[in-house]
C-alpha cells in the first residue's frame, strides 16, 4: 500500500529514537533527530532477541529489493598478503626494483643522460613466449646499459568496451571467458618475479585501486592509459604509488577526448593532482577494505604520442617547464601512427622511433625515452577464444593455483607463438636495431655535450642514481607502499547498512521510482516523450546536510505541485571528481577541514539519504569508484557519471552492475564561430563516444571491488539496460540524438544545464546556464525529444569557494554555480508548462 501511494506518504509515526552509540556524529548545528530514518517498533509480545532476529531478516530481505540487483555474484579473491607469501620477492629483487626506480627518476630529472626504453608486447597473453622475449631483452639491456635503461612492458589487463572481447590475461588467463581471476593474479605475479630475476625493470598499468596491492612491489615504472588520464580515481591512486608514473597524451587521437587541447589539459591536471596527498578507498594487504592516505607522487611525468609527435613533445616540454613540472617527456611510438593496418602501424612505429633517435643524436634534451610495442614476431593476430567448462562457468572461475578454465581437450586452436593478440608489435630484429640506434644517439649526444663543456657522462650519473636508491626505506618492504602514509580501517558496508537500515516503504518507493525512470527512458528509446519529464535538481555536491534538508523540504512541495508533469529527483552527490587538492566532498571530508574522517562521512551521507527518503524525495548520487556503491546504492534511485572525470572502462563496468538507471555524461566541444560542418563533426564524435559507452554498460562485466563484509572480491554483473545519454549543454543536441536513434539507443538524451565554471566571478557561468535553460524550455514546448534535465540549484544563488579560515555562507553551493530557490521554482513552473504544451 505504501508503494502504491508513492514517496509522499512514507510512514514515520512509529519512528523510534536510535541509541546514541549507533547514531552518526552529525554536524553540530544539525539536530540528530532530523536525520533519523523511520524504524518500525517491534510487537510488544516479542522478546528483545526475537525482535532483533526479525529486524535482521527484514533488513536483508528489503536490501535485496534495491541493492545489487544486477550483480550475479561476488566471489572470493585471494588476499594480496597470501599471494605475496606464496610468491615472495627477495631482498635482492627488491634492491633491483629500487635501483631501477631511482635510475628512472634520475633520467626524468636529467641527472642521468641515458634514454629510457619501455618495450614489450601490447598485452601479455602467453607467459612462455613472454619469458622467451624477456630473456632476449635482458641480454640486449645489459649490452647497452651504459647508454639506455630498458624497462619491459608487462600489461596484463586489456580493458574492452564489449563483453565478447578478451579482457586480458589477469581477468581471463585461459582465454575462454571463465574469468579465473585468482589464477590470473598468481600467474601474473609469478611472471613478474621471473622477469625481475633476469635483471629487467618492469613497467605496467593498473586498471583500478586494488591491483597495486598484488604487484606494486615488483614494478619500477607505471603508465596511466590515455582513456584514464582524466580519471579522478587514477589521480588519487598515482599519488600513493611508489614508482614513477606517466600520464599519456595521444594528441586527441582517441575516442575519449573531443580535441587535442582537451586531452593535454587533462594530462596537466593529472600531473598537478597526483603530486598532492589524497585519501581514497581500496583494500589492505589482508584483502580488507580500508582508507588509503597518500603522500603525493613527485615522480609523475608526461608521455606524448599521436601525429606530429616531435613538435608536440617540444611544445609540451616548454609548457611543463613554465609551470615547474618535469619537462622531460617520453615519446609513445606505438600511438604515433594512429589506427590502421597492422603492417602500417609497425612501420610507423619504426619511423617514429628512428626520428626520435635522430633528434636525440642532434642534442635534443627534452626527449628522455620511448615506448615500443614489441614482441617476437611482427604484427598481430586474433585470439581464438574458447568456452569455459561447465564447472568453471558455474563457479565464475574462482580457482586459485591453476583452478578454472578448460581442459586440454576443449581448448581452442593454438595462437601463433610469439605474435601479439591485441596491438600490432614490431618483431625482435627491429627491436634490437632500434635499441642500438637509440644507444648510438645517446653516445653522440653525450660526446657533443662533453665537447661543449656540458655533462658528466652516463656512468657517473647512473652510479649517483643507484646510490639514491637508499631513499626507498619507508616501509618493511623496500619497494612497496612507499608513498602510503597509512591504510586506516574502513567501516564495513554491512555494518553501516545494519546501523542505518532502509525501511520497507523506502525500499518500495525507490524500486518504484527506478522503474518509472526506466520506463521514461524506454519510451524515449522508442521516440515517445509524452510522459513526465525527469528533472534532477540540486547542488552539484552536498557540503551542508542541514541546508540540503531545507532545500529538500522546498523541493518536496514543488514535486507535489508538478507531479503530473515532472518527476523530480534531488541531486545528492557526496564526491567532487575534479577537486584536485581542494575539498573532496562530504564523504571524504565531512568536517570540511582536511581531517578526512571518511567513516564519519559515510554515516552522514547515508543518514542524509534516508532523511531525504523520509521527506518523500528520490535521490540521484554520482559514484566515482567501485566501492562507494556498497554503502549508498540501495538508497539511490538514479546515478550518472562524467566521462570527463572518470575512466570510461572502469565506469562502464561499474554501471553494468548498478541497480538503478545510469546516465553517461558527455560534453560536446566546439571551436568559436564553428560552421555547420564543424558542428556536425562534433556531434559525430559525441555520438560515437556515447554509443561505445552505452553499448558496453548494457553487457555483463567482471571487475574487482569489495563485498558487503569489506572483503576484496570479484564482481560479476548482468549488464544495465537502463543506461542512457546525458549531454552537457545543447550543442548539436538534435544531431547527436539522431545518431543515437540510428544505433537503436535512447534517442531522447537528458540535458545537463550545469556548465563548467568559467573561472570568472562576474556571474558569466550562471548567465550561460540561464540562457541554456531558456533554450531547453523552448525546445520542449516545440516538441523536442528531451527526456530529462539536470538543474543546478540550491537555497541561494551563485557559488562560493571553500577557503581555510573563512566561514561559508549558508545555502550557497561550493561545487559550482547554482540557481537560487526563487529562480528554481520559476524554472520548474516553466518546465511543467512546457511539458503540458508538448503533450
Amino acid at each position: 500500500e505504501a508503494g502504491s501511494r508513492g514517496w509522499e506518504s512514507l510512514p514515520n509515526a512509529n519512528a523510534a529514537p536510535r541509541p546514541r552509540s549507533l547514531g552518526p556524529r552529525l554536524p553540530a548545528r544539525l539536530p540528530a533527530s532530523t536525520l533519523q530514518p523511520p524504524v518500525a517498533m517491534a510487537p510488544k509480545s516479542e522478546d528483545a532477541g526475537t525482535a532483533a532476529k526479525r529486524a535482521r531478516r527484514s533488513a536483508v530481505d528489503l536490501q535485496a529489493q534495491t541493492d545489487d540487483t544486477r550483480v550475479r555474484a561476488i566471489v572470493p579473491m585471494v588476499p594480496p598478503a597470501i599471494l605475496m607469501e606464496d610468491l615472495p620477492s627477495s631482498p635482492e629483487l627488491q634492491q633491483c626494483v629500487a635501483e631501477s626506480r631511482a635510475a628512472i627518476k634520475a633520467i626524468l630529472s636529467g641527472e642521468d643522460d641515458r634514454v629510457l626504453i619501455v618495450a614489450g608486447p601490447c598485452t601479455v597473453h602467453d607467459p612462455a613466449a613472454t619469458l622467451d622475449y624477456a630473456a632476449k631483452l635482458a641480454k640486449l639491456a645489459q649490452r647497452h646499459s651504459r647508454d639506455v635503461l630498458v624497462v619491459m612492458r608487462l600489461n596484463f589487463r586489456k580493458p574492452s568496451r564489449t563483453s565478447d572481447c578478451w579482457q586480458g590475461f589477469l581477468h581471463d588467463p585461459h582465454h575462454d571467458g571463465s574469468y579465473a581471476i585468482n589464477h590470473g593474479l598468481s600467474v601474473a605475479r609469478s611472471l613478474m618475479l621471473r622477469v625481475v630475476s633476469l635483471g629487467l625493470a618492469v613497467g605496467t598499468t593498473f586498471h583500478d585501486t586494488l591491483q597495486p596491492q598484488f604487484f606494486a612491489d615488483l614494478v619500477a615504472w607505471l603508465w596511466v592509459a590515455p582513456h584514464a588520464t582524466a580519471s579522478h580515481v587514477h589521480h588519487e591512486l598515482s599519488s600513493g604509488l611508489s614508482m614513477p608514473v606517466a600520464f599519456c597524451d595521444r594528441g586527441g587521437g582517441g575516442a575519449d577526448f573531443d580535441s587535442a587541447d582537451a586531452e593535454w589539459r587533462s594530462v596537466l591536471h593529472a600531473l598537478r593532482t597526483s603530486r598532492m596527498p589524497h585519501a581514497f578507498l581500496s583494500v589492505s594487504k589482508q584483502g580488507v577494505a580500508g582508507i588509503v592516505h597518500t603522500n603525493g607522487n613527485s615522480d609523475v611525468h608526461a608521455v606524448v604520442g599521436g601525429t606530429g609527435v616531435l613538435e608536440r613533445a617540444r611544445a609540451a616540454s616548454k609548457e611543463l617547464a613554465s609551470i615547474n613540472l618535469s619537462q622531460r617527456v617520453l615519446i609513445d611510438c606505438c600511438d604515433a601512427g594512429g589506427v590502421g593496418a597492422s603492417d602500417a602501424q609497425t612501420r610507423k612505429q619504426v619511423e617514429t622511433c628512428t626520428q626520435v633517435a635522430a633528434a636525440i643524436g642532434e642534442g635534443e634534451e627534452a626527449l628522455c625515452g620511448v615506448l615500443l610495442k614489441s614482441f617476437l614476431l611482427s604484427g598481430k593476430q586474433s585470439l581464438p577464444l574458447g568456452k569455459p567448462s561447465a564447472g568453471v562457468a558455474a563457479g565464475y572461475g574462482s580457482g586459485y593455483h591453476g583452478g578454472g578454465g578448460q581442459s586440454e581437450g576443449d581448448a581452442p586452436p593454438p595462437a601463433v607463438y610469439g605474435l601479439s593478440v591485441t596491438g600490432a608489435c614490431i618483431d625482435w630484429s627491429r627491436t634490437a636495431d632500434l635499441v642500438q640506434r637509440l644507444a648510438d644517439a645517446v653516445r653522440h649526444r653525450r660526446s657533443n655535450l662533453r665537447s661543449a663543456g656540458r655533462g658528466t657522462g652516463g656512468v657517473a650519473r647512473m652510479a649517483s642514481a643507484q646510490a639514491n636508491g637508499a631513499c626507498y626505506t619507508e616501509s618493511n618492504s623496500a619497494t612497496d607502499n612507499l608513498r602510503v602514509k597509512a591504510i586506516q580501517p574502513l567501516l564495513p558496508p554491512a555494518c553501516l547498512v545494519g546501523e542505518l537500515p532502509c525501511p520497507a516503504a523506502t525500499a518500495d518507493a525507490i524500486a518504484a521510482v527506478r522503474t518509472e525512470i526506466g520506463s521514461l527512458l524506454t519510451n524515449a528509446r522508442k521516440g515517445k516523450v509524452g510522459g513526465r519529464l525527469l528533472v534532477v535538481v540540486g547542488p552539484p555536491v552536498v557540503h551542508d546536510a542541514q541546508a540540503a534538508l531545507e532545500f529538500a523540504g522546498r523541493l518536496r512541495t514543488a514535486a507535489k505541485r508538478h507531479e503530473k508533469e515532472l518527476l523530480l529527483v534531488m541531486c545528492a552527490s557526496f564526491e567532487r571528481p575534479r577537486a584536485g587538492a581542494g575539498w573532496k566532498g562530504l564523504v571524504n571530508d565531512p568536517g570540511l577541514d582536511g581531517s578526512l574522517r571518511i567513516n564519519h562521512g559515510l554515516r552522514v551521507a547515508r543518514s542524509l539519504l534516508l532523511s531525504l527518503a523520509n521527506l518523500g524525495l528520490p535521490t540521484a548520487t554520482e559514484f566515482v569508484d567501485t566501492i562507494m556503491p556498497q554503502y549508498l546504492a540501495d538508497l539511490t534511485s538514479y546515478s550518472a557519471y562524467s566521462q570527463a572525470t572518470a575512466s570510461p572502462y572502469l565506469m562502464t563496468e561499474l554501471a553494468s552492475g548498478l541497480s538503478m538507471p545510469v546516465g553517461v555524461r558527455v560534453a560536446t566541444e566546439l571551436p568559436e564561430k564553428a560552421d555547420a560542418a564543424a558542428t556536425a563533426a562534433a556531434a559525430e564524435r559525441t555520438a560515437e563516444r556515447l554509443m561505445v559507452a552505452l553499448r558496453s554498460a548494457r553487457e555483463p562485466h567482471v571487475f574487482l571491488s569489495v563485498s558487503k563484509e569489506n572483503l576484496a572480491g570479484i564482481v560479476h554483473t548482468d549488464g544495465n539496460e537502463t543506461v542512457h545519454a546525458v549531454l552537457v549543454g545543447d550543442i548539436a543536441h538534435n544531431a547527436t540524438a539522431a545518431k543515437l536513434a540510428e544505433a537503436g539507443l535512447p534517442a531522447a538524451p537528458i540535458v545537463d544545464c550545469a556548465l563548467e565554471p568559467s573561472g570568472d566571478t562576474d556571474g558569466s557561468t550562471l548567465a550561460a546556464q540561464r540562457e541554456l535553460v531558456a533554450r531547453v524550455v523552448g525546445g520542449i514546448q516545440m516538441g523536442s525529444p528531451i527526456a530529462g534535465v539536470f538543474l543546478p540549484a540550491f537555497l541561494l544563488e551563485g557559488g562560493q569557494q571553500l577557503v581555510p579560515g573563512r566561514k561559508l555562507q549558508y545555502g550557497i553551493s561550493v561545487g559550482g554555480e547554482c540557481f537560487g530557490w526563487a529562480e528554481t521554482a520559476a524554472i520548474l513552473e516553466s518546465l511543467a508548462a512546457a511539458v503540458r504544451a508538448r503533450k
